[in-house]
C-alpha cells in the first residue's frame, strides 16, 4: 500500500510528462492503484508518443523514488497496465472523469473528491506552478489550494477517438501483489 508521501510521488511521476508527452486530463492514486485519463501528444506529424513508453517511464520514475524512501530495490508496479481503454466519446469522457473524481470516495478515503489528495485534472493546472517538493522529502503538512465553484474546465478540444494517434486513453497500473511471508 502507498502512503500519502508515496502517492504524491505517483502523482508528480505522473504529472512530469504533462503537456510535454501527454496531457492529463484527471488522475487519482490510490493506495494500490493509480487511475488516470491520458492523451498522448503529437510528437511531429502523424505520429504520437506512445502510451506505452510514456507509462514505463512514470513507473520506472515512481518506483526509483518510493523504493529509495523504503530503502528497497525491485519492482514496486504490475509490468502491464491492468487495463488500457480508448475513450470512444464524450459520454464516455466525462463517465471515467466522475470515475476518476469520486474513486476516493467510493473506497471511503474522503468524503469530498475534490479534497482527496491523490486526486488531480486539469482545473488544477495551476497548482502545478507551486513549488516542488523533492521526491524524496515527505509531504505531510503541506495544504494544496481547494477549488472554488465554477473551477472546473468544462470545455475540452474534441479528439480524433477513431484514431489511436490522439486518442484519450482510461489507464489503471497496480501496484504488484506483496509478497507472502
Amino acid at each position: 500500500m502507498l502512503s500519502r508521501h508515496e502517492r504524491a510521488i505517483a502523482k508528480r511521476a505522473v504529472l512530469f510528462w504533462h503537456r510535454k508527452k501527454w496531457r492529463v486530463h484527471a488522475l487519482t492514486v490510490m493506495p494500490d492503484h493509480v487511475r488516470l485519463l491520458p492523451t498522448p501528444l503529437q510528437a511531429r506529424k502523424d505520429r504520437w508518443y506512445a502510451l506505452a513508453e510514456i507509462l514505463h517511464s512514470v513507473k520506472r520514475r515512481s518506483s526509483r523514488s518510493i523504493n529509495a524512501s523504503r530503502g528497497r530495490r525491485g519492482s514496486l508496479w504490475q509490468g502491464e497496465s491492468g487495463f488500457d481503454r480508448i475513450v470512444r466519446d464524450e459520454k464516455e469522457f466525462h463517465e471515467k472523469f466522475d470515475y476518476i473524481l469520486n474513486n476516493a470516495v467510493l473506497r471511503g478515503l474522503a468524503t469530498d473528491p475534490w479534497e482527496y489528495d491523490g486526486f488531480w485534472c486539469e482545473s488544477m493546472e495551476s497548482l502545478l506552478e507551486l513549488p516542488q517538493i523533492p521526491l524524496d522529502t515527505p509531504d505531510e503538512g503541506h495544504v494544496w489550494p481547494r477549488l472554488q465553484a465554477g473551477d472546473f474546465v468544462t470545455y475540452r478540444r474534441r479528439l480524433p477517438h477513431w484514431q489511436v494517434g490522439g486518442s484519450t486513453y482510461f489507464v489503471t497500473f497496480r501496484l504488484e501483489a506483496p509478497e507472502a511471508g
